[in-house]
């Protein structure tokens, strides 16, 4: 459903899985940054260098509050 870089996991952790663009994390776009085809997922988002190595979050389903 989305895919997030993660920029402050404490804060997302203390939230409860709370997902604020900017704060907790950087959203992604589908098709420019990520895909999911035939079963594999592929990620080429431009939050970091080449070289550099960071966490995503990648939502399968989500609960509005």
């Amino acid at each position: 459903m989305r895919v997030a870089f993660l920029l402050n996991e404490a804060e997302l952790v203390r939230t409860g899985g709370l997902m604020t663009h900017h704060e907790t994390v950087f959203f992604e776009d589908s098709l420019h940054d990520w895909d999911w085809r035939d079963g594999v997922f592929y990620y080429y988002g431009h939050a970091m260098g080449i070289e550099d190595v960071g966490d995503i979050v990648v939502v399968l389903e989500e609960e509005r509050r």
